[in-house]
This record gives C-alpha cells, structure tokens and sequence, in this order.
C-alpha cells in the first residue's frame, strides 16, 4: 500500500513539474511573439485601411509573424517592405508555409481620382480619408494629392455621386509614400512661378496678394480679395518653396474682416452721436419757440411789467 502511495506521489509530483515547464515555456513564447508582433506593427503606415486584406494593421502584423507575405501593404510602400525584410531576415514574396491566409500575392498599389467636373462639395470624403489626402471644402470641388493618397477606397465608399475613381499608380509618382508625421521644409522665397494662380478654384491673384500682405499694402487686386479665400490648401501644395500662403490670406481675410467692422462701428457710433445733436437741437428750439410764447401771453395780460422781463 505504502509502494503504491509513493508511486503515486512521484507520478503526481513529475506532472507538476512538467506542467509548470511548459507554462514557462508558453510565457517566454508568448513574450517572444508579441514583442516581434509589436516590432512589426510600429513598421506598418498605421492607416487601417485594409487593402492586404487584413481588418487592420494590428491583423496583418500577426499575419507576418506567423509567415504571411510582407508585401502586402501598398501604403507602406518600398521603405516598409525594406524595414520588414530586415526585421524579419526575409525576401519579399510568398508566404512562408503555415500562413494563415496564404494570400502571397503583392497588391498592385492605386490611388484615388475625383472626377471634379461631376463633384458635389458635399465634403463626405474629407473626414472619411485617414490621412488627409482630400482637399477641398463645403460646396466646392474636391481634388486627391496624389503624393499622399494609399488607395484605401474609403473616400470612394463616402462619395454618395460615386464621382471618384480608383487608377494605378501613375509611374512617375513615389511608390514609398508612407503617412508619417514629419517636420515640414523650411519656407523659401517666392521664384513668383505663379503656380498658385494657376490652381486657386476662385481665381484669386494668390501671388499677386501675398505679395501685397508681405510688403504691407493696400493694393487694389485684378481679382478677387483675400475675403474670397475658402482655405482649400491648393496654393500650399503647389508652392516649390513651401510658402503657407493660405494661411497669410486667411490671416489677412481676418484682419480686413476686423477692419471692416470697426468702420461699421465707427459709421454707427457717428450717426448715433449725428442723430443725438440733431434731437437736442430740435429740443432746444422747441423750447425756445415755447418760452417766446409765454411771454408774448404774458405781455398781452400784464403790459405794464413786460420791462421787468429779460428779452427772449
């Protein structure tokens, strides 16, 4: 009886043992796995917009851990396929075996192109792109920087007109366009290449203006004022020497705005104080009028004292 116990004992005290290893060996596994999961997700554009297939980033950096293709991404472009290969000692191409999806084939990168002839200004493809690639505003055209857009197609799925469509990447556009946060180009001066003329949706003198703000003046324009400005960035992008001049015309649109209703005050304030004299005049010769009246009546009751009164 006492053999059989310690048998058991000894069985029961080699499972434990067992068990906890490869609880051990589960936990550093895991850590492992979800430290190269981390790893990879901090490469991907983090742009969610699911066009490797994948529900989101998060998915698709499990994928690749667990053997999917690392080219799938086509905002990531070039650079996120090389920082992949080199995290991950791998060539891009087919997934390795025991992929989930085994889906190893490179997506062909596109992006969007409004048709702006047939465009609404509803601006429901604003909020809907993640990364700001859609320029425009209320009531007016919509246009897509070609340099910044990854072909998520969530702007084609907000159009209610379906004026958007999705072409190939044109050949002479970056491939390693990635939407990352990073410091703007220092301002040049302006080489007056009259860009911004050429892409302003309400005609407005851009250069012609920001050159008046500049140097200070007043000038009379050969087009619309800074009033006229709808903020569409148009003129930014189009600058080569990085000028932010919708931001000077919409400083400027602000300060004539400022003006303009401290003359209206001003107007008002005058007519107000011209309204006020203009009673007081008219009261004071009412009352003028009133007290010679007076003592016309007094005159004609009491002739004799009419000497003693002081002459109106």
């Amino acid at each position: 009886m006492s053999l059989m116990l310690l048998q058991a004992a000894i069985i029961g005290a080699a499972c434990a043992s067992l068990g906890w290893l490869l609880s051990l060996a589960s936990k550093r596994w895991s850590g492992g796995q979800n430290r190269l999961v981390e790893a990879i997700e901090s490469k991907l554009p983090q742009t969610q917009c699911g066009q490797c297939e994948y529900p989101g980033c998060h998915a698709y950096a499990v994928a690749v851990a667990e053997g999917e293709a690392i080219d799938l991404c086509p905002p990531g472009g070039d650079s996120t396929l090389r920082e992949l290969a080199g995290l991950l000692n791998r060539e891009p191409g087919a997934a390795q075996s025991g992929a989930p999806q085994g889906s190893s084939q490179a997506v062909t990168p596109r992006i969007a192109r409004v048709r702006e002839a047939e465009c609404v200004g509803c601006a429901l493809c604003i909020p809907a792109c993640p990364v700001d690639a859609v320029v425009g505003a209320q009531g007016y055209m919509h246009s897509v920087l070609d340099d910044q857009c990854t072909g998520c197609e969530l702007c084609v799925v907000a159009c209610p007109v379906d004026c958007i469509d999705m072409i190939d990447l044109p050949s002479d556009a970056k491939l390693g366009r990635v939407p990352k946060v990073s410091v703007s180009p220092e301002p040049l001066g302006c080489i007056r290449c009259g860009r911004c003329d050429e892409v302003c949706p309400k005609d407005i003198p851009v250069r012609e203006l920001w050159w008046s703000i500049r140097q200070g003046l007043s000038a009379e324009l050969s087009g619309p004022g800074a009033e006229a400005c709808i903020a569409c960035g148009l003129c930014d992008a189009s600058c080569p020497s990085n000028i932010s001049l919708s931001a000077s015309i919409l400083d400027q649109a602000g300060r004539d705005f400022q003006a303009e209703q401290q003359r209206l005050r001003a107007k008002e304030a005058a007519e107000l104080y011209e309204g006020a004299t203009t009673r007081r005049s008219q009261e004071t010769a009412i009352s003028s009028a009133r007290r010679r009246k007076r003592i016309r009546r007094m005159d004609l009751l009491h002739p004799n004292q009419s000497a003693d009164r002081d002459p109106p």
